[in-house]
């Protein structure tokens, strides 16, 4: 998925390979969705993250880029609750005092 940064775009994706061993049934779509969540070779809230803690990524673009996903909201909903509250950023100018 494109996120809009001040920057360009950056992409988070997902990535999911087939294990070869795998013989896939008809399955029900909840099913299909534990399935590839398990076996995802790279997650986008792995991706995400870096750029998130970096912030190339605003939370309010993250969520723009999907804002249908529930998916966004649980993840960044997470990380709030393990980031504790946040602490005011010190100004620019408090440094120089």
């Amino acid at each position: 998925m494109p996120v809009a940064t001040k920057h360009g775009v950056e992409n988070i994706c997902d990535l999911f390979v087939l294990p070869k061993e795998a013989v896939l049934e008809p399955m029900r779509y909840e099913d299909l969705e534990k399935f590839l969540d398990a076996e995802r070779a790279l997650r986008s809230q792995d991706r995400v993250a870096l750029p998130l803690d970096s912030c190339r990524i605003s939370q309010s673009a993250f969520k723009k880029a999907a804002p249908h996903n529930s998916d966004v909201h649980e993840f960044l909903a997470e990380r709030r609750r393990r980031k504790g509250p946040t602490q005011p950023r010190e100004s620019r100018t408090s440094l120089y005092h």
